[in-house]
């Protein structure tokens, strides 16, 4: 699980916050995370009305040889898109948003896994 202040802040401020992570097998660049965000938010709003829009953020960081082989996996990029919403989020977005993510590093010719999700609730 990402332990970011800004994954803190979205579950302080949302009721359904939803955090999933993807292993892209490369260096993911800012630019390219940034096209992510922007197909993703785009499939969301078509998909909701205004009232139901929450926030989308990504966050990504490289992973090194050295962690690699610490957490038995591979090297590249850790991606963790992070959707909260004040209302209930139904499973056809929470497929949206894995299917637009892996179908985005594909047009961007990265080979990707979903790793799986976690939904992150406040205790305050």
């Amino acid at each position: 699980m990402v332990n970011d202040p800004t994954l803190r802040e979205l579950v302080n401020k949302y009721d359904h916050v939803f955090n999933f992570n993807f292993l892209v097998y490369g260096d993911l660049k800012d630019e390219e995370v940034g096209l992510l965000t922007k197909g993703l938010i785009v499939m969301i709003s078509s998909q909701l009305t205004t009232a139901q829009h929450g926030e989308a953020v990504l966050l990504f960081d490289s992973i090194s040889e050295e962690t690699a082989v610490l957490h038995g996996t591979f090297q590249g990029t850790s991606l963790n898109v992070i959707y909260a919403s004040s209302v209930i989020v139904e499973e056809k977005i929470l497929n949206l948003v894995e299917a637009t993510i892996l179908d985005g590093l594909s047009f961007l010719r990265y080979k990707a896994d979903f790793q799986g999700m976690t939904r992150s609730v406040s205790y305050v």
